[in-house]
């Protein structure tokens, strides 16, 4: 998570181009977890937040938006953390 975000992209093949750098293994665990969030969701009609901008999208489209929001979400709450270690916190 100490990377640029658009090189976390990359990394995760979220980007058109995909680096040498691509992991497949990283990869399929995030659309796994995404997969599962994006169904729990419709399914349970939890999360109407995370999933307000998605509404009227195809399935695929949707899921590939919310992998970009869940690596945001990861970015953030990591540079947090590293904050408050680094406040003795």
């Amino acid at each position: 998570m100490n990377r640029k975000l658009s090189r976390l992209y990359g990394l995760l093949g979220l980007i058109p181009c995909r680096s040498k750098s691509y992991n497949h293994k990283l990869h399929a665990h995030l659309s796994r977890l995404v997969t599962g969030i994006y169904l729990n969701s419709k399914r349970c009609g939890t999360g109407a937040e995370l999933l307000r901008d998605l509404e009227g999208l195809p399935p695929k489209k949707a899921i590939y938006k919310l992998q970009l929001k869940v690596l945001r979400i990861l970015k953030k709450t990591w540079q947090q953390q590293k904050k408050c270690l680094l406040a003795g916190g």
